[in-house]
């Protein structure tokens, strides 16, 4: 099995969050598990009002559709590009609601994070 390393707990640096929606929370801790087949994502964040905020999403990491349950969305992909790179795409049918690519820096230690809702009246990224 290969090793990736994106596997890890990463430490959110504010000052470098470049946000067209919403503001970068003060502080958040981002962790990346996997047994080699599967992903599983948590992040647990604090947003500017000192509110506390936890999500957990993951899935196989094998390029392919496959259903979730969630509010508007239907399936989900997880796609090992390489040993520094992750990517997630979210759909809801056909249609694509959401991206997500990961990428570690050539020193592995910094953990970059793209995301890009596809909205109706027009993509946001952070």
């Amino acid at each position: 099995m290969n090793t990736a390393n994106y596997i890890g707990t990463w430490l959110l640096i504010p000052e470098l969050c470049i946000y067209q929606n919403g503001e970068p929370p003060l502080r958040g801790i981002y962790e990346i598990q996997s047994d080699g087949t599967e992903v599983r994502i948590s992040v647990n964040w604090t947003d500017k009002e000192g509110a506390e905020h936890a999500i957990e999403y993951g899935g196989a990491i094998d390029g392919s559709k496959h259903p979730i349950d969630a509010s508007g969305t239907t399936s989900t992909v997880y796609f090992r590009v390489d040993e520094n790179t992750l990517e997630s795409t979210v759909y809801d049918n056909d249609r694509k609601t959401m991206y997500a690519r990961r990428i570690v820096s050539a020193a592995n230690d910094l953990l970059a994070t793209v995301q890009v809702q596809y909205r109706p009246e027009g993509n946001l990224s952070n």
